[in-house]
């Protein structure tokens, strides 16, 4: 029986030839096996990416739309379905957009860079001056029952205020500071 290699001769890369394969080489091959693009662009060919669970037969071959139970044409889907999500925009649009929207509508937000600058914002309860960082931007009538982000909605308050506001608003007892 020969004798086992050691851990490092068996990982040894070699070329046909016998010689040592570079760095870069072995790195490019450890991306190809995790990264089927990467695989697909040395190879020359393209592949589709797998089908969900469940929509394959015993080959592997896709026997129903991602979508719908139709028979796929493009990439797991059919046709219909292929052209709607080629019409979507992309993710990173769509986030762009979301996060757009979200910083211009934000009432809360909006009230709380108010604050900020300003330094310092009186109360809505009490009516006492409190320094920036002390101060929680409150939403009259909560978001989750049903209260809006808008700026008639909105509020500044400090940490105690915010405190027994939020416990009568949600039925719970308050809670000392």
């Amino acid at each position: 029986m020969p004798a086992p290699l050691s851990r490092c001769s068996a990982r040894a890369s070699r070329t046909p030839r016998g010689g040592r394969r570079s760095r870069e080489a072995e790195r490019g091959d450890r991306t190809a096996r995790s990264n089927p693009s990467a695989r697909a662009s040395r190879t020359g060919t393209v592949r589709s990416p797998p089908a969900p669970r469940g929509t394959t037969d015993s080959t592997g071959v896709a026997v129903r739309c991602i979508d719908c139970p139709e028979t796929p044409t493009h990439r797991g889907r059919c046709e219909a379905h292929h052209r709607a999500y080629e019409a979507r925009p992309s993710v990173r649009a769509r986030r762009r957009l979301l996060a757009l929207v979200s910083r211009r509508y934000s009432g809360a937000e909006r009230l709380r860079r108010r604050v900020d600058r300003a330094g310092s914002a009186v109360c809505g309860l009490c009516s006492e001056t409190f320094p920036a960082e002390l101060v929680d931007i409150d939403h009259r009538t909560p978001l989750a029952l049903g209260g809006e982000d808008t700026d008639s909605n909105v509020q500044a308050l400090c940490r105690t205020c915010h405190r027994v506001k939020t416990a009568r608003d949600f039925g719970a007892v308050a809670v000392g500071p």
